[in-house]
């Protein structure tokens, strides 16, 4: 079973080591959406601005 708590911290882990490469607004808004629990949704913006910043 997957616990949500274990993603949680997971996105929030991966935020504090990639963080300072992403806009600040970006960083704010996933806070924001794992703050309402909506970590799919914070999840899914991560990886959308991981891969935008591979492309340039």
């Amino acid at each position: 079973m997957i616990n949500e708590l274990d993603i949680v911290q997971g996105i929030y882990s991966i935020l504090e080591e990639i963080g300072d490469s992403l806009p600040s607004e970006n960083v704010i808004d996933t806070k924001e959406l794992l703050e309402h629990n909506e970590w799919g949704e914070a999840l899914d913006l991560l990886c959308t601005q991981l891969y935008e910043l591979e492309k340039q």
